[in-house]
């Protein structure tokens, strides 16, 4: 790999840990993924932050932020994020 290549892997690699998919939010709090697309279809965590092939993502802040605050009303198996 090249200079150029190696820059191109970082700034994607940085651009990935900040993002989440519903997979890895459902992984997070250890609910199954329908449960992520519930709470999206009802306002009930933040807004995703933009779409990628057409499939939601979220800032990774704004997730940990939501389960920081205690807001989720309806998850039985919450994790702590420290």
């Amino acid at each position: 790999m090249d200079l150029a290549d190696d820059i191109l892997e970082k700034l994607f690699n940085d651009f990935t840990d900040n993002f989440m998919t519903a997979t890895d939010i459902a992984n997070l709090l250890k609910v199954k993924e329908r449960t992520i697309w519930q709470y999206k279809a009802s306002e009930k965590m933040p807004a995703p932050f933009g779409y990628i092939d057409n499939k939601p993502i979220w800032a990774k802040k704004n997730i940990t932020d939501w389960v920081k605050t205690g807001n989720l009303s309806q998850v039985t198996n919450i994790i702590s994020i420290k």
